[in-house]
């Protein structure tokens, strides 16, 4: 793929590069840090679009953005610096307080930020948190040694003139149902239980339990303090955690949905829509097929087929924020065969700013499900 060009004049580089040297320099009060409110309570509660500032409180350099781009603003800025919430904020609760310094100073560099791409690139985000600090709370850039490269004759460019004959959506989902046991073994099983652990990129290990009833029904159990559920009935979904039971709704039920049609590869295809054969990609050497399609409520995602296995390796995705798109990607792995169907025993959810694996050492079909399980509590 090739790469964009950025021109940019002499002083905006050494503006931005004096800056970031300038703070390093300073005390940790003054580091440019990420302001995440994403436990604040609303405002008021409305269907319509809002704004950041009608939604949430104490809003000073987010004015007019999108209030349903405010958090995965937060989340790539938090990546950017690799630190938590409360690094610039009070408290995981109290997100509109003022009272840490580097709160301020995330303002004074959001605002140097927004001025730099509204200037020079015409409003694009080509500068970010990310082009000083790079996953560190305190940016530090030191110049490198240019690299001696020996000098080679210059190879022709490939011929592209020809596409590659690529197969049908069809082709691809039918070989991934025949590559995990077929339509038959997987008709024959009517519940499943996975058990297993969930590790997260803080260091947390935590047990995980996944109780399925085949088509769409399921039962997620993590136990953190106690055990916290998130639950889909078919029709509507709820959750429950020491903070109470609240239903499920939007992109959260729409995630858990998806998440949960990873073991079963006809559910998974009606996950999506506008399906549509986009190329070919390589991932760890292995030859994929890359496939296109919308979920309704997360948008566009491209999943990756092995060539030669027919396995889903990957489903990649990215969203939309201020200073850029924050990537996210599902990895599949350690297919095992149980009962006649292969699935898979790592599924790992990897984000800049959160990460988390769910390792499974135990499945179990057709087993016994208590209907009242999907009861939400009153």
């Amino acid at each position: 793929m090739e790469k964009k060009r950025i021109t940019v004049s002499v002083s905006t580089i050494g503006l931005v590069l004096i800056l970031g040297v300038f703070l390093s320099s300073q005390p940790e009060s003054l580091a440019c840090q990420p302001v995440e409110p994403v436990f604040l309570a609303p405002q008021e509660k409305s269907s319509e679009p809002k704004l950041a500032e009608q939604v949430y409180k104490n809003i000073q350099v987010f004015q007019g953005l999108p209030a349903s781009e405010l958090q995965n603003t937060m989340f790539y800025m938090k990546a950017a610096l690799n630190v938590n919430c409360n690094y610039c904020h009070v408290n995981f609760r109290d997100f509109e307080k003022d009272d840490n310094p580097k709160k301020q100073a995330a303002r004074r560099m959001i605002q140097m930020v927004r001025a730099l791409n509204q200037n020079q690139f015409g409003g694009k985000p080509e500068i970010s948190c990310n082009t000083c600090h790079r996953g560190q709370a305190q940016p530090t850039a030191p110049l490198a040694f240019a690299a001696i490269r020996e000098s080679r004759t210059a190879a022709k460019p490939a011929d592209t003139s020809a596409a590659p004959n690529l197969p049908t959506v069809e082709q691809l989902f039918e070989r991934y149902l025949h590559a995990t046991g077929g339509q038959a073994a997987h008709e024959k099983l009517k519940t499943r239980r996975l058990t297993g652990v969930q590790l997260s990129s803080e260091g947390a290990t935590r047990p995980f339990q996944l109780i399925q009833q085949m088509p769409d029904r399921f039962i997620q159990i993590l136990t953190v303090d106690t055990d916290w559920y998130d639950t889909f009935d078919g029709t509507q979904g709820w959750s429950r955690d020491n903070h109470g039971t609240r239903d499920l709704t939007g992109k959260r039920l729409a995630q858990l949905r998806r998440e949960n049609a990873l073991y079963q590869p006809a559910a998974l295809k009606a996950q999506y829509l506008n399906l549509k054969v986009i190329g070919v990609d390589k991932i760890g050497g292995r030859t994929v097929y890359v496939v296109e399609g919308s979920v309704p409520g997360l948008g566009t995602e491209q999943l990756h087929l092995d060539a030669e296995t027919g396995l889903l390796l990957r489903i990649t995705s990215s969203t939309k924020t201020l200073f850029g798109p924050l990537p996210e990607e599902i990895r599949l792995e350690d297919y095992r065969e149980v009962d006649g169907v292969k699935l898979p025993f790592q599924v790992s959810f990897l984000k800049p700013d959160f990460s988390e694996l769910y390792k499974f050492t135990e499945v179990k079909h057709n087993v016994v499900v208590d209907a009242q399980k999907f009861e939400r509590p009153k």
